[in-house]
């Protein structure tokens, strides 16, 4: 039996997947399976896995089901105790399996995470991740909307299982979310500062060129629930689904109009800014750098998007309370 199932899902993932698959091949602790869940590719990606002959890969082809069933089913799959985590889209260096399996062998942590180089979609460096090594770090981060990279991690299956493994109500922040079910059932983790991980990071990442900036709105939405959990033991994101439909349109009522909704969506706008210039997309750049000062006059004057985690998510608890019975009767949770 093999002791860690590295899991990768992809849709139409045929410009970056070989070099993925390349990168675990490759790794320095060989006695793993690699477990590959096609979402419903429409192009070559699973040729291209097909065409690598070592018996350590599996394909499965569920049809498109959606990233978060297609990791669930991945979890399902998987024949080991340890599960890691790759993108199709990023790659491992060669002593990651190793490094993290010797925290998990070794510690009484749930999840293992690393840092990561950073890289944009035409490979220009743009620097490294930063997060310390200690649990208590690593929640302040995740309260914060800064969680550390699903590529790098690596867990126990057995404790995502707890709660059915990554919450399918979740239309995006689907690790984010995991991350938040594993500490309400008190796991705890563990960041290897080393840089384990090549990350690329595209204009779409968090929901950058999203609009509806449904990254933000689903971690943000899982926040409040981890909050109301830590008050009163109600887990909303996991709770009745009819409740769940509730809270969700009140929150998309309110989240869309909100002072950190605008914050956010400069921050991204600025990023577009820095990620224009660089491709020498000038007209790109202006349209952008307005965008952002027109959500946010003062986005220039702090780091992150100004999100503080107690005081905004009381910010909307109130504005629902007022609004209504149900919502009061559903939170369970006075202002």
């Amino acid at each position: 039996m093999p002791k860690v199932t590295v899991l990768t899902t992809f849709h139409n993932g045929r410009k970056t997947i070989e070099k993925a698959i390349e990168s675990i091949l490759n790794q320095s602790f060989k006695d793993f399976e690699y477990l590959l869940v096609d979402d419903g590719s429409t192009d070559e990606t699973a040729l291209l896995i097909n065409g690598f002959k070592d018996e350590r890969i599996y394909l499965v082809d569920p049809g498109r089901i959606g990233r978060a069933a297609a990791l669930n089913l991945g979890l399902q799959e998987a024949k080991c105790d340890y599960v890691a985590i790759l993108d199709a889209d990023d790659e491992a260096y060669p002593n990651r399996l190793f490094k993290q399996k010797e925290i998990l062998d070794n510690n009484q942590v749930s999840l293992v995470a690393s840092n990561a180089s950073i890289f944009d979609d035409c490979e220009n460096s743009l620097g490294q991740t930063n997060f310390s090594s200690d649990h208590n770090s690593l929640v302040k981060d995740i309260l914060q909307l800064n969680p550390f990279p699903h590529s790098s991690v690596m867990f126990r299956r057995k404790d995502a299982l707890i709660f059915s493994g990554y919450n399918e109500r979740c239309v995006k922040s689907i690790d984010f979310n995991m991350y938040l079910d594993l500490l309400q059932e008190k796991r705890r983790f563990f960041c290897i500062e080393e840089n384990l991980i090549k990350l690329r990071v595209y204009a779409t990442s968090w929901g950058v060129t999203d609009t509806e900036s449904l990254q933000f709105f689903y971690g943000y939405l899982g926040l409040i629930s981890y909050y109301i959990n830590m008050k009163n033991g109600k887990r909303i994101m996991r709770g009745d689904i009819k409740d769940f439909r509730i809270i969700e349109n009140i929150f998309k009522g309110w989240f869309y109009k909100s002072d950190v909704y605008k914050r956010r969506m400069a921050k991204q706008y600025f990023r577009q800014f820095h990620e224009a210039i660089r491709k020498g997309k000038f007209n790109k750049s202006i349209e952008s750098f307005l965008k952002a000062f027109r959500n946010d006059s003062l986005f220039w004057t702090y780091r992150g998007f100004k999100f503080n985690y107690e005081e905004d998510i009381l910010n909307f608890l109130e504005y629902a309370s007022k609004e209504s019975l149900r919502v009061r009767e559903i939170l369970d949770y006075e202002i």
